[in-house]
């Protein structure tokens, strides 16, 4: 199975897949309604917004696996993200809603990334985002938690220095934290 271009690793499962929110095409949709009184207005720019709308949604894909986060994006060739994030580079991830946003239940998700430093990709209009970044937080800690295991078992069998042990062990639980908070925010507004 893949995700175009995208192969999916041996092992690998997907546990969310989605496209760009057809809902966040809400003011494309009302400019083509506008129009419709207006039969040549909307025979030119109805139509094309209409398309546009389209290839929106149809020109992307997004997705949440056990390994890593797939984002395609393509808009014609002029705006075009293809990236796949695997959780050992995810610092932080932030979700985003608008007034609209919430109202039709779309939204962004921003992933901030350790290489390069103060960097991120975003995952736009994405259905249900909170449900989408509560995937992504579930699986980042259960990454986190997996390299403390094997952190403390690669100290244990002393390939690892204890300065570098306590520094790596304190960033990965101040991460875990972070975002186990944030999650645990998350739920309790629900």
């Amino acid at each position: 199975m893949s995700i175009k271009p995208f192969k999916l690793l041996e092992g690998e499962e997907i546990h969310w897949r989605g496209k760009f929110s057809w809902k966040a095409n809400w003011l494309l949709i009302l400019i083509c309604i506008a129009l419709l009184p207006i039969p040549s207005f909307f025979l030119i720019g109805g139509i094309g917004f209409l398309i546009i709308a389209f290839l929106r949604t149809k020109r992307s894909i997004y997705a949440v696996t056990n390994y890593r986060v797939i984002v395609r994006c393509e808009f014609y060739n002029f705006y075009a993200v293809k990236t796949s994030i695997g959780y050992d580079n995810i610092a932080d991830i932030i979700v985003k809603q608008g007034f609209m946003g919430r109202l039709l239940n779309y939204g962004r998700i921003f992933i901030f990334l350790h290489n390069p430093p103060n960097s991120y990709v975003i995952m736009p209009e994405v259905p249900n985002p909170k449900h989408v970044g509560r995937i992504i937080a579930e699986h980042l800690i259960t990454f986190l938690t997996y390299n403390l295991m094997e952190l403390e078992a690669n100290y244990n069998q002393g390939y690892i220095s204890k300065e570098n042990y306590w520094t790596m062990k304190n960033l990965y639980e101040r991460q875990r934290n972070i975002i186990s908070q944030r999650l645990k925010l998350d739920l309790e507004e629900e």
